[in-house]
């Protein structure tokens, strides 16, 4: 049986409550996206049982198994595969929707107990499981790609998602658990001890296949490069007398789209704004800048004294000059 059912609605059922399944050694409870959940069992007939979110059975599977029974369970986002473990080396599957086996995800050796799947919860990213020895990822070819240990651990045995997404946790039926950094493999939490047997791991807000929230894409919308030239017209309906509606067009208006060439609008950023190879003064378009203006250049002293020296002769000769033209007179 299934030890207790615990609802977070204690006024329309019992907070917790046992449930028969009908089944012996009850191992392992994965749920589905409506609130249903599904129970392996060790030993007995070996059955996978499902009940509604009530606790009233709603269904009975016998899977294939393989050293043992059908311990271990995880339900995919597709609400209809279940990944199990038999105590064997296999990761088996079992469709519960059109109640038929399905191939095998892996065959790693060992003995499998707890798994879970990684996202997006359908194989294709993989899983996690606890192999006794170490705890092994395997892709989505069921090949070990990652192994997870901790110093005199050698008995690995229940294993959760952290709600992080990042991490798990994992730990064995007698000994400490701690959580791993899914990637890394570094230990992030623990060694914590129990203080007694560890049958499993629950964790609040832990995301699982049958209970991932379903990713719908959003569509994106591109803009167009080419501008739309001419509008659509539009008709409106004009009521007549008779009361039957005539359709009058309403004239449209096609824009003029007026190219303007670019120029060199900034004369000091040494950047080539109009693509013709001239940057900022060496551009035309910088002429009138104030930046690309030549500053006049000082006369040196030596000028001014020629200049002062060049102005005084010329007075002079103007004077005798006007003297000449007096005598002559």
């Amino acid at each position: 049986m299934v030890p207790w059912l615990c609802s977070p609605t204690p006024i329309l059922m019992p907070c917790c409550r046992p449930i028969k399944t009908g089944d012996i050694h009850s191992e392992s409870v994965v749920f589905d996206a409506a609130g249903n959940f599904y129970v392996g069992h060790a030993d007995g007939g070996h059955t996978i049982r499902k009940f509604d979110a009530a606790g009233n059975p709603a269904g009975t599977f016998s899977p294939a198994v393989d050293t043992r029974g059908t311990d271990w369970i995880d339900l995919a986002a597709d609400q209809c595969t279940i990944f199990y473990t038999s105590e064997g080396g296999k990761v088996k599957r079992f469709n519960v929707c059109s109640n038929t086996q399905l191939p095998d995800f892996a065959d790693i050796g060992g003995t499998n107990y707890a798994l879970r799947l990684l996202p997006p919860f359908d194989g294709s990213g993989g899983l996690l499981v606890a192999n006794n020895t170490t705890v092994k990822r395997l892709n989505a070819l069921g090949a070990a790609v990652q192994t997870y240990d901790a110093t005199g651990e050698d008995t690995w045995f229940a294993l959760s998602l952290d709600p992080n997404g990042t991490s798990f946790w994992s730990g064995g039926a007698f000994t400490k658990f701690y959580r791993f950094n899914i990637s890394t493999g570094m230990i992030e939490v623990g060694p914590i001890d129990p203080n007694c047997c560890l049958a499993g791991l629950c964790l609040k807000g832990e995301i699982t296949g049958g209970t991932a929230p379903t990713l719908t894409p959003t569509s994106t919308l591109t803009p167009s490069s080419t501008p739309t030239q001419t509008e659509r017209p539009t008709t409106t309906s004009t009521p007549t007398e008779t009361g039957t509606p005539t359709q009058t067009a309403t004239p449209t208006t096609t824009p003029t789209v007026t190219s303007t060439p670019m120029q060199e609008d900034q004369c000091g950023n040494h950047i080539d704004d109009d693509g013709d190879g001239l940057i900022d003064c060496a551009d035309p378009d910088c002429a009138l800048s104030p930046l690309c203006r030549k500053p006049t250049p000082a006369m040196s002293h030596e000028a001014i004294l020629l200049l002062a020296v060049g102005l005084t002769l010329i007075g002079l000769l103007l004077v005798r000059s006007r003297q000449r033209r007096r005598q002559g007179s």
